[in-house]
């Protein structure tokens, strides 16, 4: 559910993408889930450098960091990419 919801949230409005991140992660069993996956990926990706072209979204921006920023940004979503895997 995290990669979908971030997926959608990448072309929301900031701050609802904020909000409704902080929401869903607020469960503990959505949040262990959204990082044993991403974990898993993370792992691939060091180990397979066919990867380095591949990306996941790693998070959000909190709606506290997007009301301290004095400029909003595009998007509140987060990307990883393989190649920034070490």
């Amino acid at each position: 559910m995290g990669q979908q919801l971030l997926r959608k949230g990448d072309t929301a409005p900031p701050p609802l993408t904020a909000q409704a991140v902080k929401t869903v992660f607020s469960s503990p069993r959505e949040l262990e889930t959204f990082t044993r996956d991403l974990s898993d990926w993370v792992r691939s990706a060091a180990a397979d450098p066919a990867l380095h072209q591949d990306w996941r979204y790693a998070g959000a921006l909190l709606p506290s960091v997007l009301d301290a920023l004095q400029a909003a940004p595009q998007r509140a979503a987060i990307t990883l990419t393989g190649a920034a895997v070490p």
